[in-house]
């Protein structure tokens, strides 16, 4: 999970100094926070912040949605020949296949 914050920090912090049109030296883990504290207060700033937090919170909280979606899709078992089986006599009686059926 901390590997996915890093990556989320970076990918946001890259989104931001493209955005913004910074350097590439600009890019780190702190970025984002350095620059909420910094100009956080500028609108045109603040769009590119809001968008690139967005990004970096996403990334960031990807293995929870993925635990989660799979959590709430359940483990169905799709059945690999699908659900196949012999009929009864009952049932081949009843399909008329025999006399004596419906």
């Amino acid at each position: 999970m901390g590997g996915f914050a890093v990556v989320g920090q970076f990918a946001g912090a890259t989104l931001f100094a493209q955005l913004e049109k910074l350097p590439d030296s600009t890019i780190g883990i702190t970025t984002l926070y350095r620059y909420w504290i910094a100009f956080g207060h500028i609108v045109a700033v603040k769009r590119a912040l809001v968008a690139s937090t967005a990004v970096a919170s996403l990334v960031t909280a990807l293995p929870v949605l993925i635990a989660v979606v799979y959590i709430i899709r359940g483990r169905r078992r799709v059945e690999l020949h699908g659900s196949a089986r012999f009929a009864t006599a009952h049932e081949i009686r009843k399909a008329g296949l025999v006399e004596g059926g419906k």
